[in-house]
């Protein structure tokens, strides 16, 4: 016998009929199978339904092949999630509409349910990118899964310091699983699948387009506890995300940014709305007690991997200040090594450019 999910997955993948046709005609029919079962003329009544639309369902179902289908998904390791489903985001159940149906590579564990979602800005600044690594790597250390959205910027920045703090991170895509956008963060997720998850919830060769990107963003917030938006312009996606947790029930954090920056408008403006500002880790366990470290100290975490290249730089900063120029002629490295070393280690807290290519140490 046929599961619902399995003809939502059908529906979704029938030409011309997409994401928001397929709603419509749930909305009317009640499930995905019914919509396999109908005739032509009981599609007569369905809003906003063409005829060329139900002449795409009535062609796909002739050549439909579910165990195709079942042998497609499995060969890229995806697999299906609906509302029934015991792995199914028991917080994402909560919200007003969570998805009929969810696509899933890699692993949902019950400690997701401690989940922190981090967004931000796709262009930050390197306060945001140093703040974004810092907190994240701190959160997830002490084991809260990280969420967010593979976007450029803050969002890969969150993914990437969970990583790195040998934590867990569930990415949740604004298209297909098999259509990744921005193409450029492939290896990043597929390093996510290995240590957390990807998510969506349009079918796996859908490409990403503006209208997804609301829709994908109350998934973001709807499978956790709260949401950190760490820099935001006043127009900016992070900001839907951050009222679509308020209608969620979810708290909403923000890091305070430098008045002057633009970057950081919409930050302060959520802090001045009410929004809980976040300085750093005490702000967040003073909310969540149950998310304190036992030890109550991070330090005795397991410390990020250090290259010898990166050391050596480490070591020609001492304890003071160094112009970069000192770096590029001690370090016996190339010059686009150098420069790169530098902004890693800048991600990673590690080291702090100051004003005139001055570098110090950070927190290391």
């Amino acid at each position: 016998m046929r599961q619902e999910k399995e003809y939502l997955h059908w529906l979704l993948g029938v030409p011309r009929i997409g994401y928001l046709r397929c709603l419509r005609l749930l909305n009317h029919f009640g499930s995905a199978e019914t919509v396999w079962e109908a005739n032509e003329a009981d599609f007569q009544n369905v809003p906003s339904i063409s005829q060329k639309e139900v002449s795409a369902i009535l062609t796909s179902r002739q050549t439909y092949s579910f165990a195709e289908q079942e042998q497609f998904l499995k060969r890229h390791s995806i697999r299906l999630l609906d509302r029934n489903d015991p792995e199914y985001p028991p917080l994402l159940l909560q919200i007003f509409d969570p998805p009929h149906l969810l696509y899933i590579q890699g692993e949902l564990l019950p400690e997701d349910e401690h989940a922190l979602a981090v967004v931000g800005s796709r262009h930050p600044t390197n306060y945001g990118s140093l703040v974004t690594n810092k907190l994240t790597s701190e959160l997830a250390v002490a084991g809260i899964t990280i969420v967010s959205g593979l976007a450029k910027g803050i969002d890969a920045l969150a993914h990437e310091a969970a990583l790195q703090a040998n934590g867990r991170t569930i990415a949740v895509l604004a298209g297909g699983l098999l259509n990744l956008y921005p193409s450029e963060n492939k290896p990043l997720a597929r390093r996510i699948v290995q240590q957390g998850a990807l998510l969506s919830e349009f079918h796996p060769l859908a490409p990403a387009h503006p209208g997804m990107f609301p829709v994908r963003n109350r998934i973001i917030s709807g499978i956790s506890r709260a949401v950190l938006i760490m820099e935001a312009a006043r127009k900016s996606g992070s900001l839907i995300t951050a009222d679509q947790a308020i209608e969620q029930s979810r708290d909403v954090f923000a890091v305070p940014g430098p008045i002057t920056s633009p970057l950081s408008q919409g930050t302060n403006d959520l802090i001045r709305q009410g929004a809980r500002l976040v300085t750093g880790m005490e702000d967040i366990w003073e909310e969540y007690p149950d998310w304190r470290p036992v030890s109550g100290d991070l330090s005795t975490a397991s410390p990020i991997p250090m290259s010898p290249e990166e050391k050596r730089l480490l070591d020609l900063i001492g304890y003071g200040a160094v112009h970069a120029e000192h770096l590029l002629r001690s370090a016996n490295l190339a010059v686009g090594t150098v420069y790169r070393l530098l902004l890693e280690m800048e991600l990673k807290g590690w080291v702090k450019q100051m004003p005139g290519q001055m570098y110090m140490k950070g927190n290391v």
